[in-house]
């Protein structure tokens, strides 16, 4: 059975984050895959969802989590921007940039970019997802980002 990794803003109490999570595991789980999760709670999701969850916090967990799939996907919302924080922009990156480091395809699903206000974080996200293998864009305004 291929383990897929689902990574975003899961376990953090967002109600519309935790949706996500759950369609996409259902789904990836009726489709006979082993899902795995990174989590800012992983007990809760680990219990929720049914999946072994790792968390998203510590570079460690991070690590196991990606050597232990098949692929994963970064799924759902708005994580690609810097409004919230430039910090919250680099992590998302950040992780992308890790799953290609450690040979990982990772699939980019149903993400609204943007807004992305300061240069040198638009540069790097455009460097970074020129490079993906695959980008579900949920937007009009997110593709002309």
């Amino acid at each position: 059975m291929k383990k897929v990794l689902l990574a975003g803003y899961y376990g953090e109490n967002n109600v519309g984050d935790e949706a996500i999570a759950e369609a996409l595991t259902n789904e990836l789980k009726r489709r006979g895959y082993e899902v795995l999760m990174l989590s800012g709670d992983r007990v809760t999701s680990s219990q929720i969802y049914g999946v072994e969850a790792y968390n998203r916090q510590r570079l460690q967990d991070m690590r196991t989590a990606i050597s232990s799939c098949d692929f994963v996907i970064l799924g759902g919302g708005s994580l690609i921007q810097d409004v919230t924080s430039t910090y919250s922009l680099w992590y998302y990156i950040g992780f992308i940039n890790l799953c290609r480091m450690m040979r990982k395809h990772i699939y980019i699903a149903y993400q609204g970019i943007g807004p992305i206000n300061k240069k040198q974080n638009e540069i790097l996200t455009k460097f970074t997802l020129n490079r993906s293998k695959k980008l579900w864009i949920r937007d009009e305004i997110s593709i002309n980002t």
